[in-house]
């Protein structure tokens, strides 16, 4: 099926049923310097590293949840590339492995994050 392709002005979100809301998703991958789409943006190719921060959910203590670790989503396009990576598309999806505190104890939170906005609706990629 074919999906708009994710270019440097993406932006990733909780994905639905995900425990954990707001915070910041801060994305440490580089876009393509070889494949543009469209207006000179640089698309993302997987797999897609992000890290987030300053998340909320049920018992925890506000603004406590963040990544420890870069976490990635790894992409589902099939037959469209760029240098050799399978291209990042809108609703590709992956597990956030998280940790807050609750009650200023460290506790582990998971949910699901995707890529909710492509940056841009000309390109698709299948």
């Amino acid at each position: 099926m074919s999906e708009l392709v994710m270019n440097a002005d993406g932006q990733l979100g909780h994905a639905s049923g995900s425990p954990i809301s707001g915070g910041a998703f801060v994305i440490t991958s580089s876009p393509s310097t070889v494949l543009d789409a469209p207006d000179t943006r640089g698309v993302f190719r997987g797999p897609l590293q992000y890290t987030f921060a300053g998340g909320n959910a049920s018992g925890f203590d506000s603004g406590s949840i963040a990544t420890t670790a870069p976490q990635t989503i790894n992409p589902t396009a099939i037959a469209s590339k760029s240098e050799v990576l399978a291209l990042m598309r809108e609703g590709d999806s992956g597990t956030m492995n998280a940790q807050g505190t609750v009650g200023g104890t460290p506790t582990a939170i998971a949910g699901p994050v995707e890529v909710a906005i492509a940056g841009q609706t000309k390109v698709k990629a299948e």
